[in-house]
């Protein structure tokens, strides 16, 4: 196993650079701390997505909300309903730098279409730079606009809609508009996953507390589901939910 440090002449990529450059100056040795002592491996060869990820959690941590990307585990538990029912047209919602937007794309059939909703500027030029496949469009829009946005690229539908919005941390009114936009743009059959962290915090107003997000999903979906995936940091619930 070798070691970041190890390696001086190693750069930091300009994903990397740009999160140091705009991270907070308390923080920015503390990032470059984390990016040399990583240790890199053949299993785990990139730590841009872990840099990227922790680099905006302490820019922004209410839209970021997570210091790690999804693990394996939880991002196929997350995708898998829509490659079930072999959706062409999916949407996502905040790919981040992208672990759940590379199984989608593994998904796809060679005609399909993904849009994926991310307002990060950061996270939307690694996405650029890591998934340049033409199935893929990034849509630097919040997910609110979907049905305006999938109208823009000639679509009035989809058939699956996968999130990974931190929705424990926005408003009330906010998070409806985005829940009934999902709803409305699934086509009949359709399915939406969401995923919420196993401690189950509403960190919308001044002082977290804590919810079940089942009732809030329930006003919006006929049918919902979800089980726990402990393998990840921290365990999620998957919530999988549909209109059929």
């Amino acid at each position: 196993m070798n070691l970041l440090g190890a390696h001086s002449s190693r750069r930091p990529s300009p994903v990397v650079q740009s999160i140091f450059s705009e991270a907070p100056a308390a923080s920015q040795s503390r990032l470059r701390q984390i990016y040399e002592q990583l240790p890199q491996t053949a299993e785990l060869p990139d730590f841009n997505a872990f840099v990227a990820f922790a680099g905006q959690w302490f820019v922004d941590y209410r839209n970021t909300a997570s210091v790690m990307p999804s693990s394996p585990q939880l991002a196929r538990a997350m995708v898998l309903p829509s490659q079930i029912r072999r959706a062409e047209t999916v949407v996502e919602f905040g790919p981040g730098t992208g672990p759940m937007t590379e199984l989608l794309l593994k998904g796809l059939p060679e005609a399909g279409k993904l849009f994926s909703f991310e307002i990060n500027p950061v996270f939307v030029d690694y996405l650029a730079a890591h998934y340049p496949d033409p199935r893929l469009h990034v849509i630097q829009a919040g997910a609110e606009t979907v049905c305006d946005s999938l109208r823009e690229h000639g679509h009035e539908e989809a058939e699956a809609v996968v999130s990974s919005l931190p929705l424990s941390f926005f408003g009330v009114e906010l998070r409806n508009q985005i829940l009934s936009g999902a709803a409305e743009a699934l086509a009949p059959g359709g399915v939406f996953t969401q995923f919420q962290y196993a401690s189950g915090l509403d960190c919308s107003g001044r002082f977290p507390r804590f919810y079940d997000l089942r009732p809030v999903l329930g006003r919006h979906f006929r049918r919902v589901r979800r089980h726990l995936v402990w393998l990840n940091l921290p365990p999620a619930f998957v919530y999988v939910c549909s209109n059929g």
